[in-house]
């Protein structure tokens, strides 16, 4: 499935993660260079809504753990049907 964030467009897979921090949603299974670092993509709180509320994906019963301040975050992992 293609997403659109931004002005990129990645091509994302079951495999794929959200990481929900309580401030921002970061795609952390994709990056892309760019001032002269390589970032992780923003997801759009309207773009996860949408994406949350047409089911394409779900929370995830994985947690991903802060190294500095040892927090758990929500992960949501994408639901993707073979034929899309």
């Amino acid at each position: 499935m293609e997403l659109k964030l931004g002005r990129r467009i990645f091509n994302v897979t079951n495999k794929d993660l959200i990481l929900d921090n309580g401030k921002v949603f970061i795609l952390i299974t994709q990056k892309y260079f760019a001032d002269l670092v390589y970032q992780n993509p923003t997801v759009s709180k309207t773009t996860f809504r949408k994406l949350l509320k047409e089911g394409k994906i779900k929370l995830s019963n994985k947690k991903y753990v802060s190294t500095i301040c040892e927090e758990r975050y929500d992960l949501y992992e994408f639901v993707i049907e073979d034929n899309e």
